[in-house]
């Protein structure tokens, strides 16, 4: 993590992503990162950008397992497809949550939302399977089971 403890906590909700190193394995990084107590989502976790990179290599079934352990969820980043349908489905077959995030820069980008339910129905998630169907109160209560049930 490139920021300390103390600074992440004042946070409600945090999300760690790899934007360096993409050539390598990857997995170690995304792995200590799901064990921080303050961080709640892996943003694009496979460093996949559609039609422009392919991902980083990765050991998936280790991370899903982890994040499901962990109580940190997965983004299906729908802007990158960066989580395939396939590893929905395996998060979904482990109970890791994923969240469905547009990666949006502009408010046209916000019509990526469609793509990104396609891609989750496709891995055959469920409503309870997407952390970003949930009330607030239920996000709240999602982040405060991980910050202080350690």
């Amino acid at each position: 993590m490139d920021l300390p403890n103390e600074f992440l906590e004042e946070f409600d909700f945090v999300v760690a992503s790899i934007h360096t190193r993409f050539g390598q394995d990857n997995t170690y990084r995304i792995l200590r990162a799901i064990e921080n107590p303050y961080v709640n989502l892996i943003g694009h976790p496979t460093g996949k950008a559609y039609g422009s990179r392919e991902g980083y290599p990765l050991n998936m079934e280790q991370i899903i397992n982890l994040a499901k352990e962990k109580g940190t969820a997965l983004e299906l980043n729908t802007f990158r497809a960066d989580l395939s349908p396939e590893m929905v489905r395996k998060c979904v077959e482990k109970g890791a949550l994923v969240a469905i995030v547009t990666d949006a820069h502009a408010p046209s980008h916000l019509r990526y939302l469609k793509i990104g339910l396609g891609l989750a129905r496709r891995g055959w998630a469920k409503k309870e399977d997407i952390l970003n169907t949930r009330t607030v109160e239920e996000v709240k209560e999602f982040v405060r089971r991980k910050r202080y049930n350690r």
